[in-house]
């Protein structure tokens, strides 16, 4: 199982040591002496935050000679104190040894401490050992519960680990990436407890690397607000994306958002250009729309010919719409005197 470390996080808790918009390669031992300094200024004088920012820099060597020790004595203290993101932390060094002796039910007492106060990544951290077992008792349920806790709440590592850990139980599928499908149970509630908005962000990792279903399918909770705020904009940007790639659904989807007005400017022409895209990529409900813009004469000239095409297309897809749609098509342009589309009735 993958952990979040301990530099990202602590050094998530400075407020005031900033990098600065832009600095010379040169110039950044410079600048890390410098931080280092104000750091220890700052801890020695009580700062609880600078002093875990402090020990960061000394498990990582950066502006100090590297002492995993005083890291590990820094952290301590400030854990002491009361502060939960160092008790995360100091649980991190004692998972690892780092400054310390190795102590894997110390480090899952330390991680548990941390969640219970609401750190998100001790939470999926603390997952990953009972995942393991290591450092408390083996045990899936209570490594998904904490993992799904993380996840909530927008940490990326457990919701990899909550991938990871139901990747057996989502259905099989060659074509989608493990954590898309199990993005897909929670999205749809199915052999889980439904949860859009660890569905949400299972969508969104899998979406930042490289998965275009995964894109298709976040848009779709972004246009319809499902596991946070709507955002129409947001959801064509994503079809877009999709579709560039050819992703039928994403092209589907961009063609609705464009036929609607949703989150682009309305345009039937490029709604109807969309969903012959779709159509060629095998979404039969795409060939459908496409056929009654064709009957309408919406976006595309009036053809019924051309109509009857994708629609016929869309019932042979499996699309009972289609199928129904072809079929009054037929009746109306029989009643018009279209021998040909009397022919297909008979």
């Amino acid at each position: 199982m993958k952990r979040a470390g301990i530099a990202t996080m602590l050094l998530a808790a400075c407020g005031h040591v900033r990098a600065p918009v832009a600095r010379a390669p040169g110039d950044v031992a410079g600048e890390d002496a410098r931080a280092a300094v104000l750091l220890r200024d700052a801890c020695e004088r009580g700062d609880q935050a600078s002093c875990i920012n402090l020990a960061a820099m000394l498990i990582d060597g950066r502006g100090v000679a590297k002492d995993e020790r005083r890291a590990f004595e820094l952290v301590s203290r400030a854990c002491g104190r009361g502060s939960v993101s160092a008790c995360y932390s100091l649980a991190v060094l004692v998972e690892n040894g780092q400054g310390t002796a190795r102590d894997d039910a110390r480090a899952a007492a330390l991680y548990e401490r941390a969640c219970a106060a609401g750190h998100l990544a001790a939470c999926g951290n603390l997952g990953a050992m009972a995942a393991e077992g290591r450092g408390t008792a083996a045990d899936p349920r209570r490594a998904r519960a904490l993992f799904e806790k993380a996840c909530r709440g927008d940490d990326d590592v457990a919701c990899r680990n909550l991938a990871a850990l139901l990747a057996d139980d989502a259905p099989p599928d060659r074509a989608l990436a493990p954590a898309t499908r199990v993005a897909t149970l929670y999205a749809e509630g199915a052999t889980v407890e439904k949860d859009e908005t660890i569905a949400r962000n299972l969508f969104r990792l899998t979406c930042d690397a490289g998965d275009d279903v995964a894109c298709s399918d976040l848009g779709v909770m972004y246009g319809e607000g499902r596991g946070g705020a709507r955002d129409e904009r947001r959801a064509a940007a994503l079809y877009e994306r999709a579709c560039r790639r050819r992703e039928k659904n994403g092209c589907y989807n961009l063609a609705v958002a464009y036929c609607d007005g949703r989150g682009v400017g309305r345009d039937e022409a490029v709604c109807a250009e969309l969903y012959q895209q779709a159509c060629q990529g095998g979404h039969a409900h795409a060939c459908n729309n496409l056929g009654v813009m064709y009957g309408d004469g919406h976006g595309v000239p009036r053809d019924d010919a051309r109509a009857a095409q994708y629609l016929a297309e869309a019932c042979g897809g499996g699309d009972p719409t289609g199928c129904a749609n072809l079929v009054s098509l037929l009746h109306r342009a029989c009643a018009g005197g279209d021998r040909w589309a009397c022919e297909k009735l008979r």
